[in-house]
């Protein structure tokens, strides 16, 4: 009984979901924008991250890629931010808007020791 239940509330959230226009902000002055992405081709396969980093009139300043070996999609993702961090930091960039689309991502951020064991590390150097 539970099972049907559930597999209504699951067709029900599908068919009601919601869509909306979502649009690129330049950054306020004196600010860069960092966007960044990681993505894996299977859970705890090959995965890859890229980024960008744009001015505030949106110029791109930098751009980067890079595979990884075996990764989850989280991992990918933070990898991704990671990556994108340290390259601001080498770059002197101090004052930096982060955007990316990974709202699991954003939950681990926010919360102190939050997710699996295998995140802490790179949660830790994010962090700081």
């Amino acid at each position: 009984m539970q099972q049907k239940y559930l597999e209504f509330r699951f067709q029900k959230l599908y068919f009601t979901r919601k869509y909306e226009l979502i649009f690129w902000e330049k950054p306020e002055e004196g600010w860069v924008k960092l966007n960044t992405d990681g993505a894996s081709r299977g859970n705890s396969s090959v995965a890859g991250v890229s980024g960008i980093i744009r001015n505030h009139f949106g110029e791109v300043l930098l751009a980067f890629q890079e595979l990884l070996r075996i990764a989850s999609n989280i991992q990918a993702e933070l990898s991704a931010l990671h990556r994108g961090l340290l390259i601001c930091k080498e770059r002197g960039f101090i004052r930096v808007w982060i955007e990316l689309d990974a709202l699991s991502v954003l939950q681990l951020l926010k919360k102190p020791l939050s997710g699996a064991w295998q995140y802490q590390l790179i949660l830790q150097q994010i962090k700081e």
